[in-house]
């Protein structure tokens, strides 16, 4: 009876201590895996956020060696194509004097080209024909008076300080005593100058959702171009120091938050990346969170199976010594 008695208590102490060790091992091993998960995921992060900002870097670097005079090669190829338009409609006007009857003519080559406004005048300035709907006196473009009466003269001009932005291309026709003029919109060019000027060159570089790609004056450290548009011209809050090498990068605490930023000098220039953590290790954050989750569930299910098999085997004990002793009662 003493045995039976002693041989339960011990398997009981020995089947507890077997169940613990399971379960500890498991939530060892599980913890494990989500140190090593995490680790692995962010190191993929960090090394996708870098080769983003190297990406950027290396565009924007391009556009400082060859582009930064795109704003002036945009405009001469729309000026170049306006011209080249005005010439040709110029050619197909063979008699300038009827327009003054029909002017519906003009209308239609306004709407085939999709100009604002397309005027005749004479080489006194007088005009004879136009399609412009607005009251007032209509007059042609200062530039182009002073070339009235030249033989095959042809040009345009973007006049950005007006109160509506417009293209405004001419061209004498060939009875040599008219001039034709032609006013386009100048909305779209002017918006590819905008996007193509070197203060804007960050906007086509964004990063993230919280980050920003900046261009910062080496010497009078401001900021030439940045990510948020209203900094522009605004002194960078990073010391200076930090800077001091060619390519590098480095962690800095801005407005509360940890962020990298990761940098190239070019020329007087400084080509930065500034990315918070929380936007680097969001992706690990996720993970770990699904992790963390999908394991107290599967810890919990395994604890309590264990518990129902360590409770079940106890019973079954208790059945076999609890008989045994009664026999030897």
């Amino acid at each position: 009876m003493r045995k039976n008695k002693f041989s339960y208590a011990h398997d009981k102490i020995i089947l507890k201590r077997a169940y613990s060790f399971i379960f500890i091992t498991m939530v060892v091993a599980y913890v494990l895996m989500c140190v090593l998960a995490v680790y692995a995921v962010s190191v993929l992060d960090r090394n996708d956020v870098v080769r983003q900002i190297d990406k950027n870097v290396n565009s924007i670097t391009t556009y400082l060696e060859h582009g930064s005079n795109a704003e002036e090669l945009i405009e001469k190829k729309f000026l170049d194509e306006y011209c080249t338009k005005t010439r040709v409609i110029s050619v197909m006007i063979s008699d300038a004097e009827t327009l003054e009857e029909n002017e519906s003519t003009l209308e239609e080559i306004r709407v085939a080209v999709d100009a604002e406004e397309v005027s005749v005048f004479t080489n006194d300035g007088d005009v004879i024909a136009t399609t412009a709907t607005y009251g007032g006196y209509i007059d042609i473009d200062p530039v182009f008076r002073e070339h009235m009466g030249q033989n095959n003269y042809n040009d345009a001009i973007l006049n950005s300080e007006a109160d509506v932005p417009y293209i405004a291309a001419a061209a004498q026709l060939s009875d040599k005593k008219h001039m034709l003029q032609i006013k386009y919109d100048a909305k779209s060019l002017m918006m590819l100058m905008d996007n193509s000027s070197i203060d804007s060159v960050s906007r086509n570089f964004p990063l993230y959702s919280d980050g920003d790609t900046v261009l910062i004056d080496a010497k009078s450290f401001t900021y030439v171009s940045h990510t948020d548009k209203k900094k522009i011209g605004m002194t960078c809050s990073i010391d200076p120091e930090s800077f001091h090498r060619n390519k590098s990068k480095f962690d800095e605490n801005i407005s509360g938050k940890t962020v990298m930023v990761r940098y190239h000098k070019y020329d007087n220039y400084i080509i930065a990346a500034i990315v918070p953590y929380s936007d680097i290790f969001g992706a690990s954050y996720a993970v770990l969170g699904w992790m963390i989750g999908g394991g107290v569930v599967i810890l919990t299910v395994t604890a309590l199976a264990m518990r129902m098999a360590k409770i079940r085997m106890l019973r079954e004990y208790e059945k076999k010594y609890g008989s045994s002793n009664s026999k030897n009662k």
